[in-house]
């Protein structure tokens, strides 16, 4: 009877390790996707910056509005991996919350780079398009774009 209950407590001891391992992989895949999104953002932002005509500008716009659902894409597909998740248990984690942090200051720069393309290029329309474009495909995923399926 004592080694029964031993075992068990072993067991119970392999599942919850088993059990934290897998929150602690589901807590880097996420992270790993912010970390994308995060530098997708940011040389979205670059090379938005960088670009000298209008052209230029909605060829980076519409070349990151595929590249997001993407990522999107690989959200979803942790979600599903990983169903009973909770992603506010990884606020404990300082590096999770510092991607957060970086990510929301990347979407806000990618926001006033957006903003600030009206006193750039005007009511050029092909910007206009593809600024439209880009904030579209934020909440698509790869299912989301036509194509060929």
């Amino acid at each position: 009877m004592k080694n029964l209950l031993i075992l068990s407590i072993a067991m119970m001891l392999v599942l919850a390790l088993v059990g934290c391992a897998g929150e602690a992989s589901a807590e880097a895949e996420y992270q790993s996707v912010i970390e994308a999104m995060t530098e997708s953002f940011t040389a979205l932002s670059d090379e938005i910056d960088a670009a000298e005509s209008a052209d230029a500008v909605a060829g980076v716009l519409n070349s990151y509005a595929t590249e997001v659902p993407a990522i999107n894409s690989r959200f979803v597909g942790l979600q599903e991996k990983y169903p009973d998740t909770d992603l506010e248990a990884f606020q404990e984690s300082e590096s999770f919350v510092n991607a957060i942090s970086e990510l929301e200051n990347a979407n806000m720069r990618v926001i006033q780079t957006i903003v600030g393309l009206e006193q750039r290029f005007g009511d050029d329309e092909s910007v206009q398009e593809a600024a439209w474009g880009y904030i579209q495909s934020l909440s698509m995923t790869e299912e989301d774009l036509p194509g060929d399926s």
